[in-house]
């Protein structure tokens, strides 16, 4: 069982977005880059930087998900990954208003259907995000003394599959 993101995801999620402003500041360079002929070289090579840092940031949330194998559970958040052992892990559902809900980035991308890497919560701790888009209740995942929030459609299959692999509910609405 696993959730992650497909190359097409991945392109969807850097460059397009949720407005049409969106995709056309994202399209651009690429516009620009194609009519080369026109472009002056400084422009170019701002335009060229540009696409290459989308296509590094590309590859690195390109296959960001989960999987599951046997009792272990391997989550990727852009440069981040880490496994959990779902017996010994203590899973809930947090809401937007939850102390438990990712505030600030550290490290990760932002982008207007994926929210991705390493977290601070309101509470002040820290997290792994995994949130395609943009989902209003997040699974929290608690293992080690690391807290993973994951959200995607159809987040309760998960959720279900967690438990029934032994993970222990819990709730997070308090310290």
């Amino acid at each position: 069982m696993s959730y992650q993101l497909d190359w097409l995801q991945t392109l969807e999620v850097i460059f397009i977005g949720d407005s049409w402003m969106w995709t056309a500041l994202s399209l651009i360079p690429i516009y620009i880059l194609i009519n080369l002929r026109s472009s002056g070289r400084i422009v170019k090579i701002i335009m060229s930087i540009f696409l290459g840092l989308s296509l590094y940031t590309d590859l690195a949330i390109w296959r960001s998900g989960w999987q599951i194998n046997g009792e272990k559970m391997y989550f990727k958040a852009q440069f981040y990954s880490a496994y959990i052992d779902v017996p010994s892990s203590n899973i809930g559902f947090v809401s937007r208003d939850s102390q438990w809900w990712p505030e600030w980035r550290n490290i990760g991308a932002n982008l207007p259907r994926l929210s991705i890497g390493k977290y601070n919560m309101r509470n002040q701790d820290s997290a792994l995000l995994f949130n395609y888009q943009n989902q209003s209740e997040l699974l929290l995942i608690s293992f080690d003394g690391q807290y993973y929030l994951i959200g995607y459609p159809g987040i309760e299959i998960l959720y279900d599959k967690l438990i029934s692999l032994g993970a222990k509910e819990k709730r997070f609405e308090s310290r």
